[in-house]
């Protein structure tokens, strides 16, 4: 059996390899209400909830409102991480950027946070981008590096007490995205200035808590950026030197289609892997925004992954992953490993009676595809129940030195064949 536990400094305990779910500003309550109707072994699987900064307002709302008696253990107890996601001003659609400038903290909105001998705030700055011609001479990229960059260094105290605020059990740092080659020097130092600008905040300002807070670096990058071995080694010295309780790695445009740049990243993680360990620093790597391509890089030295519900991971600018077109979701089929159509499951399911093909409790609890009504609803209650219970047992089942081979067998038996290309070999434990 693979199974790790990795005790948190705030009492929780993270057992690895561990899933998480992240939940849209809008599906707290489902997650609430899923995770407590059913039995504890329901999800018994799911290690903890991930929100972004910008949804947590909304999120906190409905997954944990006040209520007259207090949770029951076992939902107290799943690991709570809000993360900054400062990509999303640089890399994000219009209307998340301006939900995080729009974003209320302790002096003022996040919007109005403006640097020393500036004349603009930073939502002007954005706003300046957003609006810009596309024929201007100077890219995108560019301008944020120019007229954005100067404004990050006053949010790190703001968005760090935060975090702190919202009860994260894992503060991670924040930081900016390395999005483009010709400018992933200038991106990286900015990174790296903002970790350890954040580390020293964390260990000064609010020493008083920093002793119950485990402390993530987290990279988010464009995955064909890890091409280039000078910038991924750069990468992992960056995360060794910062010392951090856990690793995150976010990958923008990744396309499970181009093999050459999955290649790449499960050479990074594996990499990342093996010099942390040299370095003695057995620490967890959480890789976030995946789906079912998280369970391949278990097995390349991922510890962690995260996943959002019953949804494509939110892949930025990329016109062949496209967002779901179903008015009513899909539903992620737990045989075939892929995401079924409301209608395209009536015809797959019409020759046994329209019976679900699955057993988790949210499936067993309504026997057959049913009304189109509330489908939107039950998709997402499978998709938790499976994901938390059921999928994540079969994978901690498996021996510890042969989680491939029962993955390989997994994915052989689904419409996800072409993952079986990845599990060659056992590269890493997931530690």
């Amino acid at each position: 059996m693979i199974k790790r536990n990795v005790a948190l400094k705030c009492g929780k305990t993270l057992t690895i390899p561990a899933f998480f779910l992240q939940p849209y500003h809008h599906e707290g309550r489902i997650l609430r209400e899923t995770i407590l109707s059913y039995p504890p072994e329901a999800t018994s699987e799911l290690a903890g909830i991930v929100s972004s900064m910008k949804d947590w307002p909304r999120v906190r709302e409905s997954l944990y409102p006040q209520t007259l008696s207090p949770d029951p253990a076992y939902f107290q107890d799943k690991v709570r991480i809000v993360d900054p996601e400062l990509h999303l001003l640089f890399v994000g659609l219009d209307t998340d950027k301006r939900d995080l400038l729009e974003l209320r903290l302790s002096s003022g909105k996040l919007g109005d946070a403006k640097a020393a001998g500036e004349r603009s705030n930073l939502r002007d700055s954005v706003d300046r981008i957003i609006r810009s011609d596309q024929s201007e001479r100077r890219s995108k990229s560019s301008r944020y590096v120019e007229e954005v960059y100067p404004h990050m260094e006053s949010l790190a105290y703001d968005i760090i007490k935060y975090l702190i605020d919202s009860g994260s059990d894992i503060l991670i740092a924040p930081s900016v995205p390395i999005t483009a080659k010709p400018l992933a020097l200038k991106q990286i130092q900015k990174h790296e200035q903002m970790v350890r600008h954040s580390r020293a905040l964390f260990r000064s300002v609010f020493s008083r808590v920093a002793s119950d807070l485990d402390f993530m670096s987290m990279i988010t990058i464009n995955a064909h950026i890890l091409e280039s071995r000078d910038i991924s080694q750069r990468l992992i010295d960056s995360i060794i030197e910062s010392q951090p309780d856990h690793v995150g790695v976010k990958v923008l445009n990744l396309d499970e289609r181009e093999t050459a740049r999955v290649e790449t990243l499960l050479q990074f993680v594996a990499e990342l892997r093996r010099s942390l360990d040299y370095e003695g620093a057995h620490i967890p790597i959480h890789l976030f925004n995946v789906r079912e391509f998280g369970y391949v890089t278990y097995c390349h030295g991922v510890s962690a992954i995260t996943s959002p519900i019953a949804r494509k991971p939110y892949v930025y600018l990329n016109p062949r992953n496209p967002p779901d077109s179903s008015p009513v979701g899909k539903y992620a089929h737990p045989n075939d490993l892929v995401d079924y159509t409301y209608e395209r499951l009536q015809e797959l399911t019409e020759p046994v009676g329209y019976r679900l093909p699955c057993h988790c409790h949210a499936c067993k609890e309504r026997g057959v595809v049913g009304p189109k009504e509330d489908f939107n609803v039950f998709r997402k209650q499978h998709f938790i129940a499976y994901k938390s219970g059921l999928e994540m047992q079969e994978i901690r089942r498996a021996d510890r030195a042969t989680l491939n081979v029962a993955l390989r067998d997994r994915f052989a038996r689904s419409k996800q064949t072409a993952l079986i290309a990845y599990l060659d070999q056992m590269v890493h434990l997931p530690i």
